[in-house]
């Protein structure tokens, strides 16, 4: 590595970077068209404009860093002459560390020297790559209190992952602060448009990319239990890009669960929920596993059901899912949408059978019901 520096530590101010996204506010001014009002099923656009296609990025890809070695240096600003001379390349000491990048702050493996304490996220005022002559080469600069970190990588593709990297946990981590106290919902939807947007726009390949975000978002669903159902349907709308190829959390199938039960007409059953299912349908391999996405495509066919032409609807959906046996390229959705119907009559028989047994003993078989007809039977929280 290159550890040549530039002259007074001061320059790492006086100088040109590359352009921070932290300088960016947090609170993105991102707009989504409004939902129609419930039952309004004609209209000709949805709800959701697939922000997904807009921030599709073509450039480099990074996979996201959990940890790492890499070169450190703490520079204190200068305040005199004398400590710019004690500050200058040739004073300037290098350690190496093995980093790891926690949910709140930067950790070394072996806790000595500039990085004996860890470094939080908060404390991070920017984070920038260097760039001006004769600066340190394969450096990422961390403004802090009182002086700068720099971190000095092998090359300039571990230099680009560290900064996207750094990036995504500082500003996930400040997501999870913000919601986790929200105020006025005005301005909790804004920061889910742009905890969202920023989500689609990463240059960061990892799986927690778009789960990072829906776990937050359903934390403070399920925190907030008194929301109204505009409110539902602004969250759903907003955060619906990042289900386009990911599975819901439970959280966030409970929260779908209950508004497919409060507002089946709602536009965004059809609108939102629609593809979700379709995935669900055709990628799910073991409910067992996740009973609460069957119970949410449980909920989903029932809210269909209960549209005008209710059957109707619900038959022109499971044509759409499923072609002839030996024609149909997913497998998976017939044996899935009979997993979902069993465990739909099952939780319904399940409940009066047990009434049953306990108000006479024995169970009985004289009465004779539809499960689509005994929907209020079906606890949420009930999995066959």
């Amino acid at each position: 590595m290159d550890f040549n520096g530039s002259g007074g530590g001061n320059e790492l101010h006086n100088n040109q970077f590359y352009p921070s996204e932290e300088s960016k506010p947090l609170l993105g001014d991102i707009s989504t068209q409004q939902p129609p009002p419930e039952g309004n099923n004609n209209h000709k656009a949805g709800p959701c404009s697939k922000r997904s296609l807009l921030h599709s990025s073509s450039g480099m890809r990074y996979k996201l860093l959990q940890e790492g070695d890499i070169q450190v240096c703490v520079v204190k600003h200068p305040r005199t002459f004398l400590s710019k001379i004690f500050t200058s390349k040739y004073l300037r000491r290098w350690e190496p560390h093995h980093l790891t990048l926690t949910d709140s702050s930067l950790v070394s493996a072996t806790p000595t020297g500039y990085m004996e304490a860890p470094l939080s996220y908060s404390t991070i005022e920017d984070l920038q790559l260097l760039s001006w002559d004769n600066a340190p080469k394969y450096c990422v600069q961390l403004s802090i209190p009182g002086g700068t970190v720099l971190l000095q990588a092998a090359n300039s593709y571990l230099r680009d992952q560290w900064f996207h990297s750094l990036q995504w946990k500082k500003k996930i981590y400040k997501y999870r602060k913000v919601l986790n106290n929200p105020s006025r919902w005005d301005v909790v939807l804004k920061e889910i448009r742009a905890l969202v947007d920023m989500a689609l726009i990463s240059p960061l390949q990892d799986e927690s990319i778009h789960q990072a975000p829906l776990h937050i978002i359903s934390t403070l669903l399920a925190e907030n239990t008194n929301l109204s159902a505009q409110d539902h349907e602004n969250i759903i709308v907003a955060i619906a890009p990042l289900l386009e190829n990911n599975h819901p959390p439970p959280d966030l199938c409970e929260f779908f669960c209950k508004h497919c039960r409060e507002r089946p007409r709602s536009m965004v059953v059809i609108e939102v929920f629609t593809p979700v299912v379709q995935r669900i349908l055709k990628h799910n391999m073991d409910f067992g596993k996740c009973p609460r996405l069957r119970l949410f495509t449980q909920e989903y066919i029932l809210a269909l059901n209960e549209l005008n032409a209710g059957m109707e609807v619900v038959k022109k959906f499971i044509h759409s899912m499923h072609g002839p046996t030996g024609q149909c390229p997913h497998p998976r959705v017939l044996p899935n949408l009979v997993a979902v119907c069993l465990a739909a009559i099952y939780s319904c028989y399940e409940e009066f059978i047990n009434r049953c047994v306990q108000f006479t003993g024995f169970p009985t078989h004289e009465t004779r019901f539809t499960p689509w007809d005994r929907r209020d039977n079906m606890q949420p929280g009930h999995h066959g």
